[in-house]
């Protein structure tokens, strides 16, 4: 998902990398990898939030939204 916000758009690319790896583990080391994940995804969450608060992008609160969302299925799947 490209927003045209070049650190934004590079995590965004970090993330979907690490989701493929993620794919690739042995059960053993999914469960690690996987919390882990989770803990980046909320880190960057909220880096992102506060550039694009800083920026006044204009979708910050639909956006916020988006992220609530996929933390939300992380957090449960």
């Amino acid at each position: 998902m490209a927003l045209g916000v070049p650190a934004i758009d590079e995590a965004h690319e970090a993330l979907f990398q690490e989701l493929a790896r993620l794919g690739q583990l042995s059960d053993q080391h999914f469960s690690v990898a996987f919390r882990e994940l989770i803990a980046a995804v909320e880190r960057d969450f909220r880096e992102e939030e506060d550039l694009m608060e800083q920026i006044a992008f204009p979708s910050l609160a639909n956006h916020r939204e988006q992220h609530a969302r996929v933390l939300s299925g992380l957090h449960h799947a």
